[in-house]
């Protein structure tokens, strides 16, 4: 993403650079006097650099905003699933061990506001919760149906821990499109990276501690209604594990 905003960057200079070339080629080969040259030359300068620049910014700003789009999520307005596995893999290269983070999470209680509430209460659930999370501290992704991501770079002062501490206070909001009160929790893995670590063996173990996360709180009756999970149905194995993220594989 960041190569892509330095092309942008540069791809903006090229009719500057253009216009300028073509004005010291006009000056070198003017046929009127030098003298008269001189002063055509800065002035036309002046004249033409703003209509040159509102004419590249009309060029590559579509290009901005198609860029933008194809990184952000629809419905949530946070990074997608494909900004994700780019930023996780940049921040991989070269990194030391401990000083990337992953949170992985899901949200509870989807299906079951589907159900009772319609799907329009399902999307300003995800909507309601990624606003709630995302600026507690790393970089959030929605990377599913109701699945996010949380990257940390610990090299830039963020915290796994100030994260974590959000995600295991449940709170209560208010849902314009139904009028009820509903209680949001989240089910969340955390995960830091090793020497060497790619995304696949990260995102793994961070999906592994999301999987024993959940079912330790169904164990100790945190969580009290397996059906509020929206894949439960058809996702849960012949030992009654909860369903795990799909970005891999």
């Amino acid at each position: 993403m960041a190569a892509n905003k330095k092309f942008r960057e540069w791809l903006l200079t090229i009719p500057l650079v253009a216009y300028w070339a073509v004005l010291f080629g006009a000056s070198l080969y003017a046929k009127f006097p030098t003298e008269k040259a001189e002063s055509f030359f800065p002035l036309m300068v002046l004249a033409g650099l703003p209509i040159f620049i509102v004419a590249a910014r009309a060029i590559v700003h579509p290009i901005e905003i198609e860029s933008d789009l194809a990184y952000t999520d629809d419905l949530t307005g946070v990074a997608n699933r494909r900004a994700f596995l780019i930023d996780a893999a940049s921040a991989l290269k070269r990194a030391r061990p401990a000083s990337v983070g992953l949170i992985a999470f899901d949200v509870r209680g989807l299906k079951q506001i589907n159900d009772q509430c319609g799907h329009q209460a399902g999307d300003e659930l995800l909507a309601g919760v990624a606003r709630h999370f995302e600026n507690c501290g790393g970089k959030l992704y929605r990377i599913g149906g109701d699945e996010f991501a949380v990257l940390v770079k610990r090299a830039d002062g963020e915290t796994v821990s100030a994260v974590t501490r959000a995600m295991d206070e449940p709170y209560v909001a208010t849902f314009e499109t139904c009028g009820h009160q509903h209680e949001i929790r989240v089910s969340y893995g955390m995960t830091s990276n090793r020497a060497g670590d790619t995304f696949e063996p990260l995102f793994r173990r961070a999906d592994d501690m999301l999987v024993l996360h959940k079912r330790q709180a169904y164990k100790t009756g945190r969580f009290e209604d397996r059906r509020a999970d929206s894949d439960e149905e058809t996702a849960t194995d012949t030992e009654g594990k909860p369903p795990r993220l799909r970005l891999l594989g």
